[in-house]
């Protein structure tokens, strides 16, 4: 087996285990703060532990950049609370495809911050996005929950392109494991006061659920991800990565047993074709 075909079979699996990341939105009983920490919490041990392993430098090259991963880190954390909220408050599949809005932020959000212009096709790409929101989000549902879960599903998705573009800034000075590390620690170190002060009553099986989720579907994940996608071409891993939201709403309907109505699947597709025509546009 060769490298390119590893790597393939590799990206694949990581995109599976990210798409099943939404799951621990339903399965773990806390709040959606404490699955942010208990994930952050055992993916930065894990990465923490990968890197000493690997005899890298952990610490940021100066003071500007420290202060830098703490913003990076406590935007995440912000980040992950709307992702998981917008989950818990209606479904897996609302949670994540309005997530999957972040590649169409990013289009439009990289003209201001680097003085770019926006392209023809990156407005197209917006428009479908719009249209695939209005039509989940403006359906006849039994709970206003639904309408709630489409609005933070999009502020997640919102943050995650701001994350995106701020880490830009550092991506040519650090590796992307020493960059996920900073930001896992930081959030786990914002989140800390807050879940001591919550006092939730934590479950054993919501342990064993956040730790799977840390160190399988956030630590391991990212890091096949990173690997794999040093051999294969960048309009591949787009395609690939795609398939993270229909890995979690098959995921979601074989253990949640949670259902997909054809107007829902058919707003779905649209955020999910711009959001693939926006890759296009980031790719070229």
């Amino acid at each position: 087996m060769d490298e390119k075909t590893k790597a393939t079979i590799g990206l694949h699996i990581s995109v599976f285990l990210m798409g099943a990341s939404g799951l621990f939105g339903k399965l773990v009983s806390t709040s959606a703060i404490f699955i942010v920490f208990g994930r952050v919490l055992f993916a930065a041990a894990v990465l923490l532990a990968f890197q000493l392993y690997r005899k890298k430098q952990i610490r940021p090259d100066n003071m500007r950049d420290a202060l830098g991963f703490i913003g990076l880190g406590a935007l995440m954390a912000f980040h992950w609370f709307t992702f998981f909220h917008s989950i818990q408050i209606s479904t897996v599949a609302i949670g994540i495809l309005m997530f999957s809005s972040f590649t169409v932020f990013t289009i439009f959000l990289e003209p201001l911050y680097f003085k770019t212009k926006l392209s023809a096709e990156a407005c197209i790409s917006g428009m479908m996005c719009c249209v695939g929101v209005g039509i989940i989000g403006g359906a006849d549902y039994d709970t206003d929950n639904i309408a709630w879960g489409v609005i933070w599903g999009l502020i997640a998705g919102f943050t995650y392109a701001v994350m995106l573009l701020a880490n830009k800034n550092y991506v040519a000075r650090y590796s992307a494991v020493t960059l996920t590390f900073h930001q896992f620690f930081v959030a786990m170190i914002i989140l800390l006061p807050i879940v001591l002060w919550m006092q939730e009553t934590v479950l054993p099986m919501d342990w064993a659920y956040l730790f799977v989720h840390g160190v399988v579907c956030t630590a391991l994940a990212f890091t096949m991800y990173i690997f794999s996608a040093r051999h294969l071409d960048a309009q591949v891993i787009s395609v690939v990565v795609m398939l993270e939201n229909l890995y979690a709403i098959i995921l979601a309907y074989l253990i949640l047993g949670e259902g997909l109505e054809l107007r829902m699947a058919f707003g779905g597709v649209l955020i999910l074709a711009a959001s693939y025509m926006a890759m296009r546009t980031q790719k070229n």
